[in-house]
């Protein structure tokens, strides 16, 4: 469990009515949490909904990455709904993981990989991306890695440009990440 649960209010939902000029914002407590088992069922819902350009991976693979760093993975709740997951792990090679296979257990190395960032649809535009790659930077384990590593797919560089990853030296990214993938890093010595 993390020490300090980090809790923000999100407007979820506001009604306007131009002829009373009253505004409705109802406001609803979120967090950040580790991952847990009995979330995986929404973790993989979440991922089917967010890619069109690349195939989901399995169950399977996705808990390895948990599984291998779980200090380094996790999810933004609303009301006990997961509504955004990030997942990281160590890894020990500039090159990416190959996508649908699980993590092999001698993946430890000295670049912390961002395997994937999701957020529901229905929470985009309220800034949860930008705060799960703050709130994994934060992380004391994190200190250990000379850089991070994460493949951008699905025209998501402008994003991750804003949390300071650029282009890496030039990499043959494999099809299964999809057109205009793009290899990024980020160095931690800084953080």
């Amino acid at each position: 469990m993390l020490p300090v649960e980090l809790r923000f209010f999100a407007v979820q939902t506001v009604e306007c009515f131009i002829k009373q000029r009253l505004c409705f914002v109802v406001e609803v407590a979120v967090s950040i949490k580790e991952i847990t088992e009995d979330r995986w069922d929404q973790i993989v819902q979440l991922e089917a909904a967010a890619y069109s350009d690349i195939a989901p991976e399995s169950k399977e693979t996705l808990r390895s990455k948990w599984l291998a760093s779980p200090d380094l993975c996790f999810v933004f709740e609303q009301e006990q709904a997961v509504v955004a997951y990030l997942l990281a792990h160590s890894w020990h090679s500039i090159a990416p993981p190959n996508l649908f296979e699980p993590l092999a257990e001698t993946s430890e190395g000295k670049y912390l990989f961002i395997h994937d960032l999701v957020v529901a649809t229905s929470h985009a535009g309220l800034g949860l991306g930008r705060m799960m790659v703050q709130h994994l930077f934060n992380q004391t384990s994190v200190r250990m890695f000379e850089s991070a590593l994460l493949v951008a797919v699905q025209h998501s560089q402008t994003f991750w440009a804003k949390q300071g990853f650029s282009p890496a030296p030039e990499q043959t990214l494999s099809d299964a990440y999809g057109p205009g993938a793009v290899l990024m890093h980020r160095p931690l010595a800084a953080l």
